[in-house]
């Protein structure tokens, strides 16, 4: 159950330092939503006035018990923040959320700190120990099941086909690496995927590609993807979750049906076969980033919540804050 008895000693520590802090807002930002429920009790107990949480991360499903109580748990909140509108109906169906309370704000980049031009291109992929001209794709992200890398890796073949002098780009590390190295080795492409592991300079080395990839089985809202768009670079990337409410089917980049390696292929060869419809796809990407998804704009939605009547003492709390 959730808290769980055993983290009691750790809530009461928690409570006696929030009430210490005389916080007028907390705002929690969860990775897996688990580890945050003691947290989100303390603050309610020490009667912080304004407790909000930004949901991030995919919602698991548990049993009808266990979604009672951490549904109780939640609504010791305020207000919850989803960063997709998937991630707000998974609160609702599999945590029995209030619907009332969560309200979807995307996540945002700074634009200015990405260059869209192609100044970059050749330094990147130096770096990265890849030729200057030929068409060079990748992914920045975990290593593991949700992101999907194993269906990027299937595709390749089929367009190495099309692309014989192809090469692949796969930023981050994660508990799948070493399966995903040996399935490209399985599939004969060890040669032309790269395996970089975490880099702390991968918005810089996103430069280095003619398109990013995000074969994701489930998203909230990707990042990479923002950052992407910010650089300038049209993006393929499954239909699920958060992506389509950022990427614009046929306008930023295209959209294929999550675990279609074949259709995935068949966008990949598109794009690299079309300099020009990248260069177009890419220019309004990072358009709609500066319009829709900058840092100004979340930052603006989230104060403005803040603010919010609802958020600032119509609450009862332990201590009688109001």
């Amino acid at each position: 159950l959730v808290p769980s008895l055993k983290n009691l000693p750790l809530i009461a520590r928690a409570r006696s330092a929030f009430a210490a802090a005389r916080l007028d807002v907390i705002h929690f930002h969860n990775g897996r939503l688990g580890f945050i429920y003691g947290s989100i009790v303390a603050s309610w107990l020490a009667g912080i006035p304004t407790r909000i949480l930004t949901a991030h991360s995919p919602v698991l499903e548990r049993s009808p018990a266990q979604k009672f109580i951490e549904g109780r748990v939640l609504g010791r909140l305020h207000h919850i923040i989803a960063i997709s509108d998937e991630i707000k109906q998974d609160l609702v169906r599999k945590k029995a959320a209030a619907a009332a309370k969560i309200t979807v704000i995307p996540n945002g980049v700074e634009p200015a700190e990405f260059n869209p031009s192609d100044a970059e291109r050749i330094p990147a992929r130096t770096a990265l120990g890849l030729p200057d001209e030929g068409p060079v794709i990748g992914m920045v992200g975990r290593l593991d099941r949700l992101k999907g890398a194993d269906v990027l890796i299937r595709a390749v073949p089929l367009i190495k086909t099309k692309m014989p002098t192809l090469r692949v780009v796969l930023i981050g590390t994660g508990d799948d690496e070493k399966e995903l190295k040996g399935l490209a080795a399985q599939q004969g492409i060890s040669d032309i995927v790269l395996f970089t592991g975490y880099r702390s300079d991968a918005r810089r080395l996103m430069h280095a590609l003619d398109l990013l990839v995000l074969p994701s089985r489930y998203e909230g809202q990707s990042l990479s993807l923002l950052e992407a768009m910010a650089c300038g670079k049209p993006v393929v990337g499954a239909n699920v979750g958060g992506i389509p409410g950022v990427l614009v089917d046929g306008v930023t980049g295209l959209l294929f049906p999550s675990e279609d390696v074949a259709t995935l292929a068949e966008a990949i060869v598109k794009l690299l076969s079309d300099p020009q419809k990248r260069e177009i796809m890419g220019l309004a990407g990072r358009r709609r980033i500066e319009t829709c998804f900058s840092q100004a704009t979340m930052l603006e939605r989230i104060v403005s919540l803040y603010n919010m009547p609802a958020c600032v003492g119509r609450s009862t709390t332990p201590s009688g804050r109001h």
